[in-house]
């Protein structure tokens, strides 16, 4: 014989289902947060890259062409990153380029990240770009 539904029932029925809702959240929350998490410091390493390598290219171009600073030019070119910890290397070292040869500048750039429940620290970031001398 079937027993007859009752108020009771029901509230202790919806009473489990929200205590092992807190649980499903308690256990998937951290993975969540450290996905979201992880992506935007993923997305922070990809801007700082795609900056760098934005930077060489517009300071290899006065080395290239003989004129202008090249540290100058691609501490100038870094927004969202901090310039002066920037560094800049250059190849030749010294001197202008001879037309014909190429001129490379290397950028590279300390980026600090944290991803919760999993990493922290320094990552070198390095962007660079090669120009053939004399225009």
């Amino acid at each position: 014989m079937l027993r007859p539904f009752t108020h009771h029932n029901r509230i202790s029925e919806t009473d489990s289902e929200r205590g092992s809702t807190a649980v499903e959240l308690a256990l998937l929350l951290p993975i969540l947060v450290t996905l979201v998490l992880g992506t935007v410091e993923g997305a922070r390493m990809y801007h700082a890259w795609e900056t760098l390598t934005h930077a060489a290219r517009e300071a290899a171009r006065p080395l290239a062409l003989g004129s202008g600073d090249p540290v100058t030019t691609a501490r100038d070119n870094v927004p969202g990153l901090v310039a002066a910890d920037v560094t800049v290397a250059r190849t030749p070292a010294t001197g202008n380029c001879t037309v014909g040869s190429n001129v490379t500048i290397v950028l590279t750039y300390p980026l600090v990240y944290t991803i919760p429940f999993v990493s922290s620290g320094t990552k070198t970031i390095t962007g660079k770009a090669t120009m053939r001398c004399g225009g």
